[in-house]
């Protein structure tokens, strides 16, 4: 305590020294100011420099305040500048529209614009081919008749006369003009005449009878050539054969096409149903809808589902199922595959530019298209999703709700889409080893709202298949 004392004293004295120089000097420079007057001087300049302390901590305030102000307008231009290039992306995304090559109709154009006209004008060219095809056959089937007919009439009555020339005495044949071959209607009519005539005298006689001019030896030079009109009827059976198969085929494809065009009017074909939407932003092409049957039918040759219908999304497969159908299909439209199979272990290339399976993080992305909804496309789950209260238990077609923002349909509920992300590498329970179970998202007609939400994964066995679990394609981009 005594030490602080001291010091205090000490203090004091320093500052009367200070201010007796102060003082000197004031003296010595023409001032005389008395002790109290310096005393208020140095009070004054220190309330100087506090003021003036507080004015650069005021001035520095207000600039960390605009800093502060001006940081939050960039982050609020930034959000609005992310906002309309979501909005941008989104418009651009929903337009796309690429659409797979080898589900083409035969001689269409991979454009959505010419694909139905150039169906109209294959199913317009059948119907003329068919309509040539069957007036063709109409002909020679006309022939044949004509043939038979000739043939028929020729026998019938070469035979009568042969058998009755030797009825025929030597001045009843010298009176009888030979009918000329080959046998027509009217010559025979007119040989009756001079056979009536000519056997007047007999009571009776059996038929009509040919006149030879030779002996009846030669007679068989006169008759009709058999084997060479029953080979001539059987080159025409032959013909119409063929033409009656050129017809059927014509008929059958003439049917298939009209289906194809309807299909295509309605917009419920294949080349439709496997139209991708491209987000450049992540470098993807994504299914806009679920794989149909129709689809999964025309790359695997079977339909596994348990709810039919050709534009029903493809149900009952399983995970495994679905990364061999990706790659039959890359290889189908000559892209490289992405996966390597053995057995029930696979691995992926995802910088192959196949069709593939999406990431849990992938699917997310397409899900919310730069949106805040609960669910894909809207909050109001009735809008987008066929779940339990609205689904009366089956699948439906797809496309048949609103679409998200990239124009993606079904992506809550009608069918879980099954991801590439092991279970345990999502939640981490097991070792990705361990783990055979997948992602499985978007909810189904068999579950509830809440699963069709976009925030809820669920999984299954990578082997199980069951009728409301489906797959939508991804492509990863050049």
């Amino acid at each position: 305590m005594k030490d602080i004392e001291q010091l205090r004293i000490m203090n004091t004295l320093l500052k009367r020294e200070v201010l007796l120089l102060r003082q000197r000097i004031a003296e010595l420079g023409g001032q005389n100011l008395t002790l109290e007057e310096m005393e208020q001087e140095e009070k004054q300049k220190r309330i100087e420099a506090k003021r003036k302390e507080e004015m650069e901590q005021e001035e520095k305030q207000k600039t960390t305040e605009e800093e502060k102000q001006r940081r939050i307008e960039a982050k609020r231009k930034e959000e609005m500048e992310q906002a309309r290039l979501a909005v941008l992306e989104r418009q651009e995304v929903s337009k796309s529209g690429t659409y797979l090559k080898s589900f083409l109709p035969d001689g269409v154009i991979s454009t959505e614009s010419g694909v139905l006209e150039q169906s109209k004008k294959t199913v317009d060219s059948l119907q003329a081919s068919l309509v040539t095809q069957r007036r063709k056959l109409q002909s020679i089937t006309e022939q044949l008749k004509k043939k038979e007919e000739y043939l028929y009439f020729q026998i019938k009555w070469e035979d009568v006369f042969v058998k009755l020339w030797d009825e025929l005495t030597d001045a009843e044949r010298e009176s009888i003009t030979p009918i000329p071959l080959p046998y027509t209607e009217e010559s025979v009519i007119s040989f009756v005449e001079q056979l009536k005539s000519a056997k007047k005298n007999r009571d009776t006689f059996n038929s009509i009878v040919s006149l030879f001019p030779d002996s009846t030896a030669n007679k068989l030079l006169f008759l009709c050539d058999r084997e060479a009109e029953k080979q001539k009827i059987e080159t025409l059976k032959m013909a119409i054969e063929t033409e009656q198969k050129i017809v059927k085929k014509l008929e059958s494809s003439l049917a298939f096409h009209k289906t194809v065009l309807q299909e295509l009017e309605n917009k419920t074909h294949p080349f439709f149903l496997s139209c991708m939407k491209t987000i450049p932003s992540r470098k993807l092409a994504v299914g806009t809808y679920l794989v149909t049957q129709s689809l999964w039918e025309a790359v695997m040759h079977s339909n596994p589902s348990h709810f039919k219908g050709r534009t029903r999304p493809v149900d009952s497969v399983s995970w495994l199922d679905c990364v061999h159908f990706c790659n039959k299909l890359s290889k189908k439209e000559g892209l490289k595959g992405v996966y390597r199979i053995k057995g029930e272990k696979v691995e992926c290339n995802f910088k192959a530019n196949g069709y593939r399976l999406p990431t849990v993080e992938e699917w997310t992305f397409v899900a919310k298209a730069h949106q805040k909804f609960d669910y894909a496309g809207s909050n109001d789950v009735y809008e987008v999703a066929w779940y339990d209260k609205n689904s009366d238990n089956k699948t439906h077609p797809v496309g048949q709700k609103k679409p998200n923002g990239f124009g993606l349909y079904d992506i809550s509920g009608n069918v879980w889409e099954w991801c590439w992300d092991k279970r345990g590498v999502f939640r981490q329970w097991f070792t990705e080893k361990e783990c055979t179970s997948r992602i499985i998202r978007g909810g189904s007609f068999l579950n509830g709202k809440g699963d069709a939400q976009l925030y809820a994964p669920e999984n299954t066995d990578q082997t199980l298949r069951r009728k409301n679990h489906g797959l939508r394609l991804f492509r990863t981009l050049s």
